[in-house]
């Protein structure tokens, strides 16, 4: 009858609502959680990079640029793959 099949639509509806949801939720979860471990870990091998480097190099440069550097391009390289490549995962699972 229509009422029953009005009835399994809506069920049918709501659950692909919550599923959408939850993958929304850990895809989120996921993108901040590997962000963060890229960032620490870029942190890490720039800091590694920065104590390898002869001290006659840190002389045209000061500390604060150095330090900046390390910030902001190990902020960078994460948020395109936050940004863009989970973006393109996310169109890719939708079709």
């Amino acid at each position: 009858s229509l009422k029953t099949k009005i009835i399994s639509l809506s069920i049918i509806y709501i659950v692909i609502n919550v599923f959408n949801a939850l993958s929304s939720f850990l895809s989120r979860t996921l993108r901040v959680l590997h962000y963060q471990k890229m960032y620490i870990d870029l942190s890490a091998k720039f800091y590694d990079h920065v104590i390898d480097i002869k001290k006659n190099e840190y002389a045209s440069r000061s500390t604060g640029d150095i330090i900046q550097r390390n910030i902001e391009d190990c902020k960078r390289i994460p948020m395109v793959f936050r940004n863009s490549l989970y973006e393109i995962f996310k169109i890719l699972f939708n079709l």
